[in-house]
């Protein structure tokens, strides 16, 4: 499967019929401000190393952008498994933080190892998610760092038509080219056996949809990895899910009906932190499964 992640399309449209916020409508209900946010009243934030210190790409050797990820820790990053299915050995891939103006060209660090979920498909991108360790931390406030969101809190957080702002800097249009700068835009969550009716692909436990019903504002290709994140917690931003695929085929963004499909945290956060605890043990120095030999179910 190709890599679809986040385009941040602004084509908005005005609506004459708004259905319920919990099946997927033209707006969603911002907890952090107690109000609805209509399509056409959505906006498109830039953002810079200030206002998204945990933001961060995944360049290769030359520096290209390939995925986003977000920190979870000052030297850990939670990123998407498929943005490793062409990648051999962790000397061909850099993790940057934006600079002052947004672009993926600030501060950098090789990474230590890479834990890929040992039930990861990429036929399927069931268990979507990875985490890379670093070989030195990020010199920033570790109280700006999100939350994963646990297991026990997912009913909570995971409310259907709430808003979930996705962070990246891929493609502006299916066709289109990077974004120069990093953006963000509030998106709905959607039910699961909604979304399950319109997509293209099997969803999973481990799966979560947002975005409009009428598409027009998406993720796109080279947002794999990067967060959908929801106010809340210590340092305001809570992770829902990490940008995974598309319910659409061929690379499609922003298409009707056609929601975004991320992987998400609550389900993999205690698969993290059992892998952080053993490569804080023993580091790999590769990209390594984990736990090895797992076969899917």
């Amino acid at each position: 499967m190709q890599v679809f992640p986040i385009a941040l399309i602004a084509v908005l449209a005005m609506f004459t019929l708004i259905p319920s916020a919990g099946e997927s409508s033209p707006f969603c209900f911002d907890r952090s401000t107690s109000r609805q946010v209509l399509l056409q009243d959505s906006v498109i934030e830039v953002h810079n190393n200030k206002t998204a210190p945990w933001m961060v790409s995944l360049a290769g050797e030359s520096g290209d952008h390939f995925c986003g990820g977000v920190l979870i820790n000052t030297d850990l990053v939670l990123t998407a498994a498929h943005c490793f299915d062409e990648i051999d050995t962790i000397r061909e891939f850099q993790v940057r933080l934006p600079d002052r103006s947004g672009r993926f060209k600030g501060l950098k660090r090789k990474p230590e190892s890479v834990a890929i979920h040992g039930r990861y498909d990429d036929s399927t991108l069931q268990f979507d998610i990875a985490v890379v360790f670093l070989n030195r931390p990020f010199l920033i406030d570790t109280n700006a760092v999100p939350r994963m969101i646990p297991m026990e809190d997912a009913e909570y957080w995971e409310r259907p038509g709430d808003c979930a702002k996705a962070f990246g800097w891929g493609n502006t249009s299916e066709k289109g080219r990077l974004s120069k700068k990093l953006l963000s835009v509030s998106l709905p969550l959607w039910r699961s056996d909604e979304c399950q009716k319109v997509s293209d692909w099997p969803l999973y436990e481990e799966n979560l949809c947002a975005g409009y019903r009428a598409g027009l504002i998406d993720t796109c290709n080279r947002d794999s990895g990067g967060p959908l994140m929801i106010s809340g917690g210590p340092s305001g931003n809570l992770i829902v899910g990490i940008v995974s695929t598309t319910t659409g085929t061929g690379g499609q963004c922003a298409r009707p009906d056609k929601p975004g499909i991320y992987t998400k945290v609550s389900s993999i956060s205690e698969w993290a932190r059992e892998a952080i605890a053993d490569f804080r043990s023993n580091p790999s120095n590769s990209i390594t499964r984990y736990p090895e030999n797992v076969a899917n179910e």
